[in-house]
């Protein structure tokens, strides 16, 4: 596949729209980070999914049977949502166990991660220096998270596991999902909520909790 094109980005666009992710997200983050001690992860799975899937799945349903919005690749939909589905998993189990902003710093490796995993497969090689800034944010990172210290918990690893599956998620976006509609994305993530939650509420009533 061949390299892509400046042209077709639109980097103020994206600038704008990601911060305004990372807004909601934060938001969201705290709020989980509020429920976690009430509701076991699968219920917030549930709660999110019964009432996205449904609403995306109406606003869709239309425009997928007109062809309008027609899925281009279904393996490359669910590969996203899988790697997503484990990256909300992994941070959400973190947040009972650690402060919530040494998740957040752990996890916001992620666009050092991306940086990395879109040079080795998005076809899209740093620089000499973008190398060095991805290095010095790593070694920022290792400072805030001291590994090998006696203030260090295995449970901060989970944030930068999840900060792994996000840049996968994030990179397969990019180069195998751009033709995708944001919605259709969306409706491919709130599924792969619903089956988690439906998994987990299965195994908690096989053991009887």
């Amino acid at each position: 596949m061949s390299k892509y094109s400046a042209s077709v980005d639109s980097v103020p666009k994206g600038i704008l729209l990601i911060s305004a992710a990372v807004f909601l997200l934060s938001l969201a983050d705290a709020a989980i980070k509020y429920f976690s001690a009430r509701l076991p992860l699968w219920q917030l799975f549930l709660i999110v999914s019964c009432l996205s899937v449904p609403t995306l799945g109406a606003w869709l349903g239309k425009d997928i049977k007109s062809g309008r919005h027609a899925i281009a690749s279904v393996f490359w939909v669910t590969t996203r949502s899988i790697l997503l589905l484990l990256m909300w998993v992994t941070y959400y189990s973190a947040l009972p166990l650690i402060p919530l902003s040494v998740a957040a710093v752990a996890i916001y490796t992620t666009p050092l991660f991306i940086a990395l995993f879109s040079t080795l497969y998005g076809d899209e090689p740093l620089s000499l220096r973008g190398w060095v800034a991805m290095g010095i944010g790593f070694a920022g990172v290792a400072t805030v998270l001291r590994p090998g210290s006696d203030i260090f918990v295995l449970a901060t690893l989970l944030p930068v596991i999840a900060a792994v599956f996000y840049a996968l998620a994030m990179v397969v976006t990019r180069r195998h999902c751009r033709k995708e509609h944001p919605l259709i994305l969306a409706l491919g993530l709130n599924i792969a909520f619903l089956v988690a939650a439906v998994i987990g509420g299965i195994h908690r009533i096989a053991n009887g909790q």
